[in-house]
């Protein structure tokens, strides 16, 4: 699996122009926080997408409002397949990380039962960019890179064409 790592640590390095020290640094993310931290500030509109386990990639917008705590849609592929969709509260900790919080998350599956090949269960973020922290609800942990993060306030209209990409994702979701 070098080759992975080699192929992630390109495509963040050329999106979001981290050096490799960054990204194979030990995460300073509590591995045992995302979703579970304390909100004490709420989360910047933003969409972000989340490179993981080597075949899963999840896009995450952030809307706009809230005064603690902001809605976020998250959509994940894997395997370049729309998998799953389900709402996160997002929220900033008293550190600064930004977290997802999806525990018990109503789920959207894209594929039909019959053909779907497993069952999802909602995940949680800890994001420190470019570091990412995955946490189930049954506390099954995993790790990823973010690969692209488009701030509302500083691109308000590439933000507003990948939040209607999103919502158009998403369907009758929301």
């Amino acid at each position: 699996m070098p080759w992975l790592l080699a192929l992630i640590m390109a495509v963040s390095m050329a999106v979001g122009g981290y050096t490799a020290e960054d990204l194979t640094a030990t995460p300073q993310v509590n591995l045992r926080a995302p979703g579970r931290a304390e909100p004490v500030a709420a989360a910047e509109a933003q969409y972000i997408t989340v490179a993981w386990d080597g075949k899963n990639l999840t896009h995450i917008l952030i809307e706009e409002g809230g005064e603690l705590t902001r809605v976020a849609y998250v959509v994940t592929y894997v395997a370049e397949e729309a998998t799953v969709a389900y709402a996160a509260n997002a929220y900033l900790d008293r550190e600064g990380t930004l977290h997802l919080d999806a525990r018990g998350a109503a789920l959207r599956y894209f594929a039909p039962p019959e053909i779907r090949q497993f069952s999802w269960i909602p995940d949680s973020f800890a994001i420190r960019q470019p570091q990412v922290e995955i946490l189930d609800d049954h506390d099954q942990g995993s790790q990823g890179v973010v690969q692209k993060r488009l701030s509302a306030s500083a691109e308000p209209d590439i933000y507003r064409e990948m939040r209607n990409w999103m919502l158009a994702q998403l369907g009758d979701f929301s």
